[in-house]
């Protein structure tokens, strides 16, 4: 008889729970306490998991059922308690931990061929025989050619510390294949991915996420750019999906005035678990002028640190809308090496307010607000609950929406040319200046840099003449004035893929950002006063 292969959907779920919660509790990683769930009423899933294991027809793989069920048991909860299998909690968590064990190399399929892309700077591949443009061929005895998916050929490359990756690869220039042997170690993931100086006073900090080493970074960013001269910060939240609310806390305390509140959580017995508040004296940005630049993927610790900045009237926030997360996850580590991330609390902020949105038509919020102009207009939004909660100077915030900004800009900005839009399609602009890299044939970055920009005009003919050649429709002769104008833009993105490449991500930042509407919407409300201080309801002076 041929075995059924599916169960009712109540009794894997009544499987699962059993086999989850059994007759043991789970400490969390962090915090090394038991939480006991379902209040330990577990003897009637547990007899009915083994019922099933002793009397059912067909051999039943619990194992395979727990992974096929738990997500959708915990997504029942709330959107953001979630499952992590053991297999991907390394990947979940190396943006948090800040680091990995592997080679250190960015890479990309071209043609069904992996390519270097750039070498992590301070990782293995440093000093290694190894080039932007480099063709991986196989990882030990792994072939990386072919339509494999990026995450495979990502785990060919990994492995544990001090490990040896034996790559076999191809050069331009060079006949036969080379091979490079790499002892695997740390490759780190910062957090913070650019900083740099806007002008003489403005620095710009670009935060991706907060993993145990935010804070650190970021403080040694502001010190340098403030030795650099400068007294107006903006930090650029945009995309950032959070991470460790500990490091968000830590940058708000050298941001906001000894004594403000940070951020508070209410647990199940709708009392106060946990207060942050200031503690610092002489926060290293205390004295700076702060714009916080956010947008609808700025979410949980990113909107913690906006909203603690615009609650305690510590500076303005620029963009759009937040995503509206407010809820803290717990991990709680299983035996079998996958994890829990349960939500224990909410967050709310000085004012009283919380910024979780409401889980109705949750998956589709972000279409809805596109669907309803507000990326557009902030005359667009109305907030879920009209309740007036009010910052430190008495300005009106709403609870259940994220953080609206107190200047709204448009999303996107200016299109690009239509040349620089074909030539930045299919990858072909960091495809041209991977190949110029590997065609130099130098570990030096510089002689690649003055190779593509000494004679800008020349790169560019260059540059349109390799997109011919890879199948970009531009006619020379009929397209000759879009050519033209398209030169600053295509420039513009190639400094960006270039200095990348070169491992210079504070150039490359800064390219990115070449006429950034939320940029220039920042420096101008830095650059006025009278604004300025109608919005924060200050009394009039001078910033700084």
């Amino acid at each position: 008889m041929k075995p059924r292969n599916l169960l009712p959907l109540q009794l894997f779920a009544a499987c699962l729970v059993g086999l989850l919660l059994g007759k043991f509790c789970f400490g969390t990683s962090k915090e090394k306490v038991e939480l006991s769930l379902f209040n330990g009423k577990l003897s009637k899933l547990q007899a009915i998991i083994n019922i099933i294991d002793n009397k059912y027809v067909d051999q039943v793989n619990i194992d395979s059922l727990n992974e096929l069920v738990i997500p959708d048991i915990l997504s029942r909860l709330d959107p953001h308690t979630s499952y992590i299998p053991a297999k991907r909690l390394n990947e979940s968590e190396k943006k948090i931990v800040g680091y990995f064990y592997g080679i250190g190399i960015e890479h990309s399929t071209f043609n069904d061929t992996v390519t270097v892309v750039s070498v992590v700077p301070g990782s293995p591949a440093t000093n290694a025989d190894i080039l932007p443009g480099d063709k991986i061929i196989t990882v030990d005895s792994t072939d990386v050619t072919g339509r494999k998916s990026k995450e495979k050929i990502s785990a060919a490359m990994r492995g544990e510390r001090d490990t040896e990756a034996i790559l076999r690869i191809k050069r331009h220039g060079v006949d036969s294949i080379l091979t490079t042997k790499i002892r695997r170690g740390i490759v780190p993931v910062l957090s913070s991915s650019a900083s740099y100086i806007i002008d003489s006073t403005t620095a710009y900090i670009k935060l991706d996420n907060f993993g145990d080493n935010s804070y650190i970074q970021f403080a040694k960013d502001v010190i340098r750019l403030k030795d650099d001269g400068a007294t107006r910060l903006i930090i650029d939240l945009r995309d950032n999906l959070g991470g460790r609310l500990e490091q968000a806390r830590l940058i708000a305390s050298e941001i906001l005035a000894p004594g403000d509140t940070i951020t508070f959580t209410i647990g199940r017995e709708d009392e106060i678990e946990e207060l942050y508040t200031n503690t610092i004296d002489n926060g290293i940005c205390q004295d700076m002028t702060v714009v916080c630049l956010v947008d609808c993927q700025s979410a949980s610790a990113a909107e913690i640190l906006s909203a603690a900045i615009q609650d305690n009237d510590k500076g303005i926030i620029v963009g759009r809308r937040t995503f509206g997360k407010g809820l803290v996850q717990t991990p709680i580590q299983m035996q079998d090496g996958s994890q829990i991330r349960l939500t224990t609390a909410r967050y709310y902020m000085s004012s009283g307010r919380s910024l979780q949105k409401d889980y109705k038509n949750y998956d589709n919020d972000l279409a809805n607000r596109f669907k309803n102009g507000e990326l557009d207009s902030a005359a667009a939004f109305h907030p879920s609950d009209t309740t007036k909660y009010f910052t430190k100077k008495g300005r009106v915030v709403y609870s259940k929406s994220g953080v609206m900004p107190d200047v709204f800009v448009p999303m996107g900005g200016a299109p690009l040319p239509y040349i620089a839009y074909k030539l930045d399609s299919a990858y072909t602009t960091e495809r041209f200046a991977i190949e110029k890299y590997n065609i130099i044939g130098d570990k030096d970055p510089q002689r690649f840099l003055h190779a593509l920009f000494d004679d800008e005009e020349q790169t560019y003919e260059e540059l349109i003449t390799f997109a011919i050649r890879h199948g970009i429709n531009i006619d020379t002769r009929k397209h000759k004035k879009e050519i033209a104008e398209a030169f600053h833009a295509a420039m513009t993105l190639l400094k960006e893929r270039a200095y990348h490449i070169a491992g210079d991500d504070n150039m490359s930042t800064m390219y990115a950002n070449d006429g950034d509407p939320d940029i220039k919407a920042a420096i101008d409300i830095l650059n006025d006063n009278e604004k300025w201080q109608q919005i924060l309801n200050e009394k009039p002076s001078t910033i700084q």
